[in-house]
């Protein structure tokens, strides 16, 4: 297997790991939304919070066991973009999101303008 030099693989792992806290964010409001239906924020990766996304994917059994623990369910991952994507105002809203809980959101990942892509949840509540 060839292992990347120190300093990529550093930055792969943080990304991965903003792809956990991303995750787990999601996780959170599909949970409050079974306990509340009617309460939905709509939160999205940015583009290298999405490639963290796409590399845990590809490890199908611990993605669904994650989503399972923490959301209850699958968390679907299905390309969306839309204006609320392209405008920026749906990673904006994201931020604060992330930091509510007291996740640690590395900046480095999250500036940028747009998202790669986000799940149907973000536009369907009854997603999953």
């Amino acid at each position: 297997m060839l292992v990347p030099p120190p300093d990529r693989r550093q930055y792969a792992e943080r990304m991965v790991g903003q792809a956990l806290v991303f995750l787990k964010a999601q996780a959170d409001i599909m949970r409050a939304y079974d306990a509340n239906p009617g309460e939905w924020t709509r939160i999205v990766p940015s583009v290298p919070v999405d490639e963290g996304w796409h590399a845990f994917l590809k490890r199908s059994q611990p993605y669904l066991a994650f989503g399972e623990e923490h959301a209850g369910r699958y968390i679907h991952h299905v390309p969306v973009l839309d204006e609320d994507i392209l405008s920026g105002a749906a990673l904006a809203r994201t931020i604060p999101a992330l930091h509510a809980p007291g996740y640690y959101v590395d900046m480095e990942f999250w500036d940028n303008e747009g998202a790669g892509c986000c799940p149907p949840e973000c536009s369907s509540p009854g997603g999953g």
